[in-house]
């Protein structure tokens, strides 16, 4: 629902999902409230609900080190908006250094870290 611009039904849908405690997936839907305020806007809000769902993941035992990376970038796309560029840099190159790792190197998630990474410098004017 979010990709499709419902946003608000999007909130609504995850929030009600936050209510089982026992959800393996509270992580994700953490995430996702995120993404939906994320698309809305909502700069404090959405960095609550991307720290959450990180801070979840790196709490699962095992560590969810490889999802955490889609965080981190999200994280890292907040800071930009915000204009907190090194804070956003660092953020992306966190991604990509655990993208790095776990997918073969013409995955589209590295190329979407390194599309972030090169968004930032362009704003820095880092050619």
């Amino acid at each position: 629902m979010c990709n499709l611009g419902y946003y608000d039904k999007s909130l609504k849908y995850f929030q009600q999902l936050l209510n089982d405690p026992n959800d393996e997936d509270l992580a994700w839907i953490e995430y996702n409230i995120g993404r939906a305020l994320h698309f809305k806007g909502e700069w404090k809000e959405t960095r609550e609900y991307y720290d959450r769902a990180y801070d979840r993941m790196m709490m699962s035992n095992p560590p969810r080190i490889k999802d955490s990376a889609h965080v981190l970038n999200n994280i890292g796309l907040v800071l930009h908006k915000q204009g907190q560029y090194n804070e956003a840099l660092d953020y992306h190159q966190r991604s990509l250094k655990i993208r790095e790792k776990y997918y073969p190197s013409d995955h589209v998630d590295i190329a979407k870290s390194l599309n972030s990474i090169g968004l930032v410098l362009s704003k820095q004017e880092k050619y």
